[in-house]
């Protein structure tokens, strides 16, 4: 299959990945991650234990070991890593039907896309759009107009002020590494953006910046700012939101796809 988001590696860039159902043994120490709370380490575990081969942009062809799959995973994107957990559960499954309860946001109805006697209304995971990135990997820039400062208290001197960011896209091992430090999951996009800084107006980011003032900063760019760098961050990989009608009061809504539900219910397949 064709990654979403290609894996940037020293040595090249790998652009596409064969897929096997993972063993009994594999999906245990997925399950027994995930257990503790590892999510990401999880899916981390699963896709490097159903990865069969690999192409890079050559067109070459390797067979890496699991050690080598797990590195080449966590340079993954994360939505490139969604794109693949999604598909190894279809694997599992031997369907890529999804089920799902979706609350309308005018009434509060429960939409169901369920499979009953006489009809099925899942999603099918084949329907789902994937977009691709073509170019090199570059960072992703915002730049805002009044800069985000941090002041010291007393005589409110500055001690930094930004106005221009550039990142990086997040990998899987940048959420693992977050998710590592026991982070609040409503705080988790401060924490990947501070991961993946590169610059900040126009200079490399320095280690003691980042230590002093980074989450401060981050904390404080403007909302606006910060829904525009979580789009971009999310810009390529698997559609995952789907258009619902509420037959109660007659409106269109956009939900996202329980796919957290399907891949779960993947693992637990006897």
């Amino acid at each position: 299959m064709r990654l979403a988001i290609p894996v940037f590696l020293p040595e090249g860039r790998i652009t596409d990945v064969e897929l096997r159902i993972p063993t009994p043994g594999v999906l245990s120490d997925v399950g027994r991650s995930a257990d503790t709370g590892s999510n990401y380490v999880a899916m981390q575990i699963l896709i490097a234990g159903s990865i069969e081969t690999c192409t890079d942009e050559k067109g070459d062809v390797s067979r890496p070991d699991r050690s080598r799959a797990k590195v080449i995973v966590g340079r993954m994107s994360l939505q490139t890593a969604w794109q693949i957990a999604l598909e190894v559960a279809k694997l599992i499954k031997g369907d890529g039907k999804i089920s799902g309860a979706y609350e309308c946001p005018e009434c509060h109805n429960i939409v169901r896309a369920q499979k009953t006697k006489d009809v099925d209304l899942r999603d099918d995971l084949s329907d789902f759009e994937v977009s691709y990135k073509e170019d090199e990997e570059k960072g992703i820039a915002i730049s805002i107009d009044e800069p985000v400062q941090i002041e010291r208290e007393g005589n409110r001197e500055v001690l930094s002020s930004v106005s221009r960011f550039v990142f990086s896209t997040p990998t899987l091992a940048d959420y693992i590494k977050v998710n590592a430090r026991g982070v609040e999951e409503y705080r988790e996009l401060f924490h990947v953006m501070l991961e993946t800084l590169l610059e900040v107006d126009g200079q490399p980011v320095e280690a003691k910046w980042k230590t002093r003032y980074g989450l401060l900063t981050m904390e404080r760019i403007p909302y606006v700012k910060m829904r525009e760098l979580s789009a971009s961050f999310q810009r390529y990989g698997i559609r995952t939101r789907v258009t619902r009608h509420c037959p109660k009061c007659g409106s269109d809504f956009e939900a996202r796809i329980n796919a957290e539900g399907f891949f779960a219910s993947a693992l637990r397949q006897d």
